[in-house]
């Protein structure tokens, strides 16, 4: 699969890679780092705004608790009041006197007309209630309902006047037998909260009567007022019951629901909650005592916390765009600069491969291009000489010197003249003519070429050879020996046509018949992923500065004319194959002389 990848990439045009980069490189700040950092920005940021403020919550909470709690400890604390206990007293003195005196208690607010215990009552409930900053008014009734008395911080007949309206006193006694408990609380419907708790006579353990504070809104809500500022934009407050206690800000106008939604589900949870959409992050908390429970719903608007962050991206997106033009003017410049003259050369290339010769690239540049173009030239006029000159040569000198091996004589004519021969003498009663005369022919037969191709299969080679030894073997007899050691896997391997008889004569000539007599051996073999080819003789050898001589000739490029021993066989084959194949001679004086020919493998002959 990396393979295939690899390889399909090395498909691609460089043109197309290019505008495939430039793509993604104005893609990737504007998107990846503008739009996807830009919006993990934004979590962040809502993440620990909303952290800082809930933070802000539970303190708030905490404080709120805290001080619902220390007023719920003074409260109880009074009923151990030594001067409650003394004008309680007093009042069930004054009524035993009036009974006895058989005179009808006033019922009114005024009390039972004892100007003593008024004082004493109503001295006793300013002295709290301007002691206490948290207590706005402060009310006592006896346990009979015909005398109370009420006191506010303000000295307010309205607030007084308020307090016997509400029918306060009515209220805090239901709160008191719901709750079953010692104190409780009431909230009017203008949402103003009184606490209020029962008193028992030390004496008798009975009820004397009921103390109720009206408690200072500001007291217990004043906390959650203070947190409105900058993306809190909206805080409401309600007690279990739905009154209101607390409302201000950008509300929304289903606040209430969404409480009570929140009371529904997570009233047995922890006491801060957040829910969170797209437009808004809000905070649920609760404050809970006796039967008084305080719900809370703090609204964090997220188009206010991250309007100064939208606007900087916008500007950044807008300053990203407006330089967009000037980058792909850029790009393009770099393109015309770099990319394009590649492309150019490579579209020169592909003419020269298609066979137009002499294909340039004319440019003044100096630069790393430049120096490649100037090279692309020098390579093209080269490969152009080459063509015209160097190759053309040698291709007509290979033709020339091939057709000179093969056409020493007219084959043609010598052929049929051949056949002649052997039919007379045959028809004369001749055994021994015949025999010469058809290996005579064969010899023939491969110098006609009737195929007309340059290479034989090594099969056919030896056919020829074993011709040319025959006659060989008539002429010297028993004088020469032949060996051959030829691997049958080769057979169907191709050579150049005629390269062993000449090096066979070669040995017979310069070798065995300077001595009289002698032995040639001939070896076909693979060897190192190269067919090669010896020829060994035992005859007289070559002299050191003769063979010199040979190798120089050899290797000369001076055309070779007449001749068909082993300079013409050596030619032939680099020729054909290149400098990488050829003729090796050893050789030492009176021990004989050693011919390799080294051959590529080929079935075809090229």
């Amino acid at each position: 699969m990396k393979g295939r990848l690899k390889t399909f990439y090395f498909k691609i045009p460089i043109k197309v890679k290019w505008i495939a980069f430039i793509c993604i490189l104005v893609s990737y700040p504007i998107f990846f780092i503008g739009y996807v950092g830009y919006r993990q920005y934004e979590k962040v940021i809502t993440a620990h705004f909303v952290q800082s403020v809930e933070a802000d919550i539970l303190q708030i909470i905490e404080d709120t608790q805290e001080d619902i709690d220390k007023l719920e400890e003074f409260v109880v604390q009074l009923k151990y009041d030594e001067a409650i206990h003394t004008f309680n007293q007093r009042y069930y003195m004054v009524v035993e006197e009036k009974k006895k005196s058989n005179v009808q208690t006033n019922l009114g607010y005024s009390g039972i007309g004892d100007y003593d215990l008024g004082k004493m009552v109503e001295g006793y409930l300013r002295s709290v209630v301007l002691s206490k900053p948290e207590i706005d008014v402060g009310g006592y009734e006896f346990e009979d309902r015909s005398t109370e008395y009420i006191i506010s911080k303000r000295k307010s007949y309205q607030e007084e006047n308020d307090f016997r309206i509400k029918k306060v006193f009515e209220h805090i006694r239901e709160a008191l037998k719901e709750t079953q408990n010692i104190f409780a609380y009431y909230i009017d419907e203008d949402s103003n909260i009184y606490i209020g708790e029962t008193l028992f006579d030390r004496n008798k353990f009975e009820e004397a009567g009921i103390l109720v504070f009206k408690i200072k809104k500001e007291y217990l809500v004043d906390k959650y007022s203070k947190v409105l500022e900058g993306p809190k934009e909206g805080v409401y407050v309600v007690e279990s019951n739905g009154k209101e206690i607390l409302s201000k800000g950008n509300l929304p106008e289903n606040k209430w629901e969404r409480i009570k939604g929140f009371l529904n589900i997570h009233v047995k949870e922890a006491d801060l909650y957040k829910n969170e959409d797209k437009q808004q992050v809000i905070l649920y908390s609760q404050v809970h005592s006796v039967n008084l429970s305080m719900s809370s719903a703090i609204f964090i608007s997220k188009d206010i916390l991250l309007t100064d962050i939208r606007h900087l991206s916008k500007i950044t997106l807008i300053l990203c765009v407006s330089t967009l033009p000037i980058f792909l003017l850029f790009a393009a410049g770099l393109y015309k600069e770099i990319i394009y003259p590649i492309y150019t050369l490579s579209g020169k290339m592909q003419q020269i491969e298609n066979g137009e010769i002499g294909v340039v690239m004319k440019s003044d540049r100096r630069d790393e291009l430049g120096y490649l173009f100037s090279t692309f030239d020098k390579m093209s006029q080269r490969i152009q000489y080459l063509v015209n000159t160097v190759y053309k040569e040698e291709i007509a000198l290979k033709n020339a010197e091939i057709k000179l091996l093969q056409d020493q004589m007219n084959p043609h004519f010598l052929y049929n003249t051949l056949e002649m021969i052997n039919w007379k003498a045959r028809m004369l009663g001749s055994e021994e003519i015949p025999e010469m005369i058809e290996a005579l022919s064969g010899i023939m037969e491969i110098n006609i070429d009737r195929r007309k191709t340059p290479f034989l299969t090594i099969e056919e080679e030896m056919r020829y050879l074993d011709n040319y030894i025959f006659l060989i073997h008539k002429r010297f007899g028993e004088k020469i020996v032949f060996k051959k050691d030829v691997d049958i896997n080769t057979y169907a391997l191709k050579i150049p046509r005629i390269i062993l008889q000449p090096l066979v004569e070669n040995a017979i000539t310069h070798g065995i018949e300077p001595v009289g007599s002698g032995t040639i051996f001939l070896g076909v073999k693979v060897k190192e992923e190269k067919l090669v080819i010896t020829i060994q003789d035992n005859g007289q050898g070559i002299e050191e500065d003769v063979l010199k001589d040979l190798y120089m000739e050899m290797v000369s490029e001076e055309k070779v004319t007449g001749k068909v021993g082993v300079i013409n066989v050596q030619k032939r084959i680099k020729l054909l194959y290149g400098e990488e194949y050829g003729l090796t001679l050893s050789s030492k004086p009176n021990e004989g002389t050693l011919i390799t020919v080294r051959l590529p493998i080929t079935t075809t002959g090229e």
